[in-house]
């Protein structure tokens, strides 16, 4: 996929009660990750910016958009939505590789914690086309990487990952470099959809250049945006809360148009 970038999607993972299997009467009917995603109820945070991961679609105020977990059980006490966090958890780092969900059938177990953080590499520079190609590899009859092509990931899971520390066992340093790629590819879609807003010059200037730095270059590895970089975000998050909350809401309903089409 050419022209993929999480900077344009509207959410990273989607999935339906009926793929969850949960057909309790007040659990939703979808749910999906969007990490920034404003949730619907403008009153129950203490989060100014009423900021998301998992957003379930609801109509709490007679319009449609997005609750949290902690404000869909509010609203709807009884459900449990364990099962649907972990059909989103499973999902969000497939959205563009072209993999199916049960590609763990047709790739080697040694390389299911591998899958995830190639494909958060990938998310993150889908201009490097080899990288989806790996994915496609390692995920078809059970095939293996080659030998330089796992030390050109290793190098690049280094550069782009976490920090190495002396002695660190190989399963918790590829769960420390998947953790930072996936925070990096968060911090690449939250500030897509406060781009697509229509910002002050000076935000959407400042917006830029957090985009920019989050896959900036420095010493030979790319830097990680530090505490309050991200605190920036944050706050522009908040400034624009009512026009996130607008974008989640018009985002629901086209969603539950779409579901009733078809």
């Amino acid at each position: 996929m050419v022209d993929f970038a999480v900077t344009r999607l509207p959410y990273l993972a989607r999935v339906s009660w009926q793929e969850v299997g949960d057909a309790h009467p007040r659990a939703p009917q979808l749910a999906v990750y969007a990490p920034g995603l404003a949730c619907a109820d403008p009153d129950a945070h203490q989060d100014v910016a009423a900021r998301l991961h998992y957003g379930f679609l609801a109509q709490p105020y007679e319009q449609w958009g997005f609750l949290g977990p902690t404000c869909y059980v509010a609203w709807r006490p009884g459900v449990s939505l364990a099962a649907w966090e972990t059909a989103l958890e499973q999902r969000h780092f497939l959205a563009g590789t072209g993999l199916a969900l049960p590609w763990r059938s047709t790739t080697q177990r040694r390389y299911w914690t591998l899958v995830p953080a190639l494909a958060l590499l990938w998310q993150v520079e889908p201009h490097k086309a080899f990288l989806r190609g790996w994915l496609k590899r390692l995920t078809t009859n059970k095939q293996l990487l080659t030998k330089q092509q796992k030390a050109t990931l290793l190098t690049m899971l280094r550069e782009r990952g976490a920090a190495r520390v002396a002695g660190q066992a190989w399963p918790a340093e590829l769960a420390a470099h998947t953790r930072i790629l996936r925070r990096r590819r968060d911090l690449a879609f939250r500030l897509g959809r406060l781009a697509a807003l229509d910002l002050a010059a000076e935000d959407a200037w400042r917006v830029q250049q957090l985009q920019a730095q989050n896959t900036a270059w420095e010493r030979g590895r790319m830097v990680a945006l530090p505490e309050h970089t991200t605190r920036r975000i944050a706050a522009l998050e908040a400034r624009y809360v009512d026009a996130r909350r607008a974008a989640a809401g018009q985002l629901a309903k086209e969603i539950v148009e779409q579901k009733t089409k078809v």
